[in-house]
């Protein structure tokens, strides 16, 4: 996988918040998946008890990255059903 340095340093995320703008091509949905995905399933999180959220505007980009990170947690034989929501900025505020 060839990735750029901007999505490298992505990957080397630790905690806490993390936000990314950037134009649309850029690869943040790519990114951000493949970070969903390293970061359950090197036990960064618990499954079971925490849960990586990503915010994004469009009901497509739900579904984009919920086939992405599902797709990365099979590769890697994991429970694709856990430990990330991927949600619109509305339906948060409606939460």
């Amino acid at each position: 996988m060839n990735l750029r340095p901007a999505q490298e340093a992505i990957l080397e995320y630790e905690n806490g918040r993390l936000a990314i703008s950037a134009v649309p091509g850029s690869g943040k949905t790519f990114t951000l998946s493949l970070l969903a995905a390293q970061l359950i399933g090197d036990g960064r999180i618990q499954p079971d008890s925490q849960q990586i959220l990503i915010v994004t505007y469009l009901n497509a980009s739900v579904d984009t990255f919920k086939a992405r990170i599902r797709k990365r947690l099979t590769e890697l034989e994991l429970s694709t059903e856990r430990g990330f929501d991927v949600r619109t900025l509305h339906s948060l505020a409606l939460e």
